[in-house]
């Protein structure tokens, strides 16, 4: 669904770097393996919701994260920059920016939800990723978030 969801935007390229991982993955050994590959003076950005900024930048191994890479986190209905603030580590400010934007308080398990739900899904993901969820049949286990 990655490849599909980004095959028409430039300057984003779909990965399989942790699908290739015999064990377990973590953002900073993808980060250093993107790092290894393009060179370590190019410029990687890590976006994601803020609920997983939160998480990621406070795991144990996450101290040695600032500065290999600049974190975006954008935020979601019923969070706020200040809460950003105060749950991040303050090492992480000079590399972290967040996006106050609406349009992006978008999270996987509400669309998960609303397929379940038979509720359209229109302009939450692109149009192949949308197809290939009807088509394929998925979210529809309703044991899952």
């Amino acid at each position: 669904m990655v490849e599909l969801a980004v095959r028409d935007i430039p300057y984003f390229e779909a990965a399989r770097i942790e699908m290739e991982r015999s064990c377990p993955s973590y953002v900073g050994d993808t980060i250093l393996a993107f790092k290894e590959i393009y060179g370590k003076d190019w410029q990687i950005y890590f976006i994601t919701g803020f609920d997983a900024i939160v998480h990621i930048v406070n795991w144990e191994r996450a101290r040695t994260y600032p500065g290999i890479c600049q974190f975006i986190a954008a935020t979601r209905s019923g969070y706020s920059r200040e809460e950003i603030e105060k749950k991040v580590p303050e090492a992480f400010f000079p590399y972290l920016t967040i996006i106050e934007e609406p349009r992006l308080a978008i999270s996987s398990t509400e669309i998960r939800s609303r397929v379940r739900e038979k509720k359209p899904i229109d302009g939450m993901v692109p149009k192949g990723v949308q197809d290939y969820i009807v088509k394929g049949d998925l979210y529809q286990d309703t044991q899952h978030p």
